[in-house]
């Protein structure tokens, strides 16, 4: 698993994001190669839809390469958060 990064884009202003245990705001719509991807807030659920946990893990530096299903990327992500690993120091 990769450490946690800072976002690579900042949101606008006036634009919904959200603050990680870092104090990293992190938009709450991603791009994504298939398109926009809108991020619930919260932790990522079973509600959620796979381009929605992939656009999440994305965003968080969560590596979710072999996962075939939603509860492959459930687990990958909790097991990222449950080592709270670290984010990448401010440049």
């Amino acid at each position: 698993m990769m450490a946690g990064k800072r976002p690579t884009v900042e949101p606008q202003p006036g634009e919904p994001y959200t603050q990680d245990r870092f104090g990293y705001r992190h938009p709450l719509v991603v791009p994504t190669a298939s398109g926009a991807v809108s991020i619930p807030e919260g932790s990522p659920t079973d509600v959620w839809t796979n381009a929605q946990l992939d656009a999440y893990a994305e965003r968080e530096g969560i590596e979710l390469a072999g996962s075939k299903n939603k509860t492959d990327r459930l687990t990958k992500i909790g097991a990222h958060q449950a080592a709270k690993l670290p984010a990448l120091p401010p440049e």
